[in-house]
């Protein structure tokens, strides 16, 4: 698997993301494609959020991506190559105690839409806007939902995908 390279990141810090990249142009000597799939979801309405938590997800789930962006970006300015931002069904749809997850996820699908305008024709700029997938972080929210709600049952897939309760 000589054209892979998996580098672990903390997409809130610059210098982790520089260091990413220098490895990546080291191997490759330039980017084809940027995968963005980092991302957090807490609970919260606009009244019940801490600063923490709000300053906690809008710099992984938007400062994160754009900051990759920013630094990887150049590497494809000449021979081109895709984005693809993993965004959300929130880019389109509300739901309950999810403000400042439909807030970053909003302003995702902004970013591609803004991105594919100003990088074309040399970079395809798409954003994925799946609904609810179930991963770890899914099954955290469902069971912070149940607790919120004071509802045992975590098994939410199918039913808030049919009643938007997520």
């Amino acid at each position: 698997m000589e054209n892979v390279l998996f580098i672990a990141v903390d997409t809130k810090k610059k210098e982790d993301i520089k260091k990413a990249i220098a490895k990546v142009v080291e191997k490759f000597g330039k980017f084809d494609v940027i995968s963005l799939n980092a991302g957090i979801h807490r609970c919260n309405t606009i009244l019940d959020i801490s600063d923490e938590e709000l300053d906690l997800i809008i710099q992984t789930n938007i400062y994160g991506y754009v900051n990759t962006m920013r630094l990887a970006i150049p590497y494809m300015k000449e021979e081109g190559g895709s984005i693809v931002i993993n965004a959300s069904d929130q880019c389109f749809v509300g739901k309950p105690n999810s403000f400042a997850y439909g807030l970053a996820k909003g302003a995702l699908g902004q970013i591609t839409k803004s991105l594919s305008i100003d990088l074309a024709p040399k970079i395809r700029v798409n954003a994925v806007c799946a609904g609810t997938i179930r991963t770890p972080m899914a099954e955290k929210l469902f069971q912070d939902f149940a607790n919120i709600t004071h509802d045992g049952n975590t098994d939410f897939y199918w039913q808030s995908e049919r009643e938007n309760i997520l």
